[in-house]
Parts: C-alpha cells; structure tokens; sequence
C-alpha cells in the first residue's frame, strides 16, 4: 500500500461505483480521453450487480499497467466482500458458502478470475490521500473518531474491534448525532447526519462513492459523493479536477445500466 504524494498531474480524474458495467466503462473513458500525466482513481465497487465484473477488473488492471497515467483503485466493501471470501473458503469454508448464497456473484467471479484479476483486487487501497491538491479519495467515508489519517499498513496488520473500526471507511454512510458511532444502514434517526454533512475537510476535500446519490453528485461542505445509481439504471459519473484546483472540476457522465433494483436518494 502506499500514499500518493507526486505533485505533477494535470488532471486527477475520480470514477464513481462501476458494480460490473463495462460497457458504461468504456464508454465514459472514452469521452474522458486519458491523457499522458493523468491520475486515475476509482473509488470502489468494481464488484457485484452488473453483468461484467471480470471485465470491468480486467480493463482497470490495463489501465494499472500503462506507464502513462497513474491508476489507483479504492477499496469499496464489496473487493472487500471478495477478499473475505477468498479467505473464508480456505479459514471457513461454512461461511463462505453463505456469503455465497447470498451473493452468487462472489462464487462466480472466484471459479473465473486468474491470478492477475485477484491482483488488482488486492492492490485496492482504503484510501488514497492526495496532499498536492489537498484531497482524499475514499469508498464509503471518514469516521469522526479519526483524528489522523491511519498509515496504510495499519489496515494489514490490525485485527478484532481495531479492524472493524478502521475498515468503517469502506461502508460508513450514517453516524450517531451524540457519539459519532457507526451506524447499520436503516439504523439511523432523523436527526443523524450522514457523515460527509459533519466532516470539517481535516484530510482534504474527500471524493467518495458507497451511496449512490440519484439526482446527480453531491456535494457537501468538504466532500462530493460520485456513485449516481449507474447500476441501477442511472448514471456513471467522473469528476476531474483541473489545474490541481479541487474546487475547479469538471463533470463527465455516461448512461449506466439497471441491473439492481431502482432507489430513491436517501438523503
């Protein structure tokens, strides 16, 4: 794992919760048109719902390897669902084949991917902090309990609650009003606010997908959200930064595909 600290990009270019949908893919890099110099981040989710989550790895793991650009993927909690059950089926196999049935889509992509497909799995960061336009890409959200950014080995090494308190980043959407705390999605109240609503920019602006917003991206004081629904029939979204200017960007979107049940925003 490591830190992106290189401060010579022209264009830092965010991609939004893919689940599967290559096709939409393709056509948003093309409109995109990658240039020499550029970054590339995906924030998550490459995984599950969509018809094409091996070419969807597939074609990021091209872009990981040109020389040209720098392509980093974030970890949503669906590569951290599949991390899970690779490991299961060798540690508990018993609950690996739950996971399975509850989500065939896992089975399926370990009996096709190959050595290479699971690289870039693996090679997915929890987040990706970038000081030289004051940014941080995450999948799901910054705990308020984090007061400072966790060295990324730490995700590796931690074990037990500390684990499960720094792994909130992959699905963190809502949090209690009083302490803050992790809250199970449909456990929140009214009044608990989602938490890029309280987040004070203390890691930089923060880009993060996990909720798929249907109206378009949202923005928050110190965030935007970049998951609009592709999977559910809405659209896949890119936001590019211009000039190392987090506050000057450009949106970029292509129709997705409804392949998982239609939803409202929740916020």
């Amino acid at each position: 794992m490591r830190e992106d600290t290189i401060a010579t990009y022209p264009r830092t270019i965010f991609i939004g919760d893919v689940h599967g949908l290559s096709g939409p893919l393709d056509d948003l890099l093309e409109q995109i048109q990658l240039n020499a110099g550029d970054r590339l981040v995906f924030v998550g989710d490459l995984l599950d719902k969509g018809p094409d989550q091996l070419g969807v790895v597939r074609r990021v793991g091209s872009l990981m390897s040109r020389r040209d650009i720098q392509t980093s993927l974030i970890r949503g909690n669906h590569e951290d669902k599949h991390i899970r059950y690779q490991r299961n089926l060798k540690e508990r196999p018993g609950i690996a084949a739950a996971q399975a049935k509850d989500t065939p889509s896992l089975a399926d992509f370990h009996q096709k991917a190959k050595p290479a497909d699971w690289e870039v799995v693996h090679k997915s960061l929890p987040y990706l902090h970038l000081p030289d336009i004051n940014m941080i890409a995450v999948h799901g959200g910054i705990p308020p309990f984090m007061s400072k950014l966790p060295p990324l080995e730490q995700f590796q090494k931690a074990s037990g609650r500390t684990r499960q308190k720094l792994e909130q980043v992959y699905r963190l959407r809502f949090v209690n009003r009083e302490t803050g705390a992790f809250l199970k999605l449909g456990d929140q109240g009214e009044s608990d606010p989602f938490w890029a609503e309280i987040y004070d920019g203390r890691f930089g602006f923060a880009v993060f997908g996990h909720e798929p917003f249907m109206t378009g991206p949202r923005p928050f004081p110190n965030a935007m959200g970049i998951d609009t629904g592709a999977v559910h029939g809405n659209n896949l979204t890119a936001l590019i930064t211009m000039d190392g200017n987090p506050q000057a960007f450009e949106i970029v979107q292509t129709s997705g595909e409804p392949h998982a049940k239609p939803r409202g925003d929740r916020l």
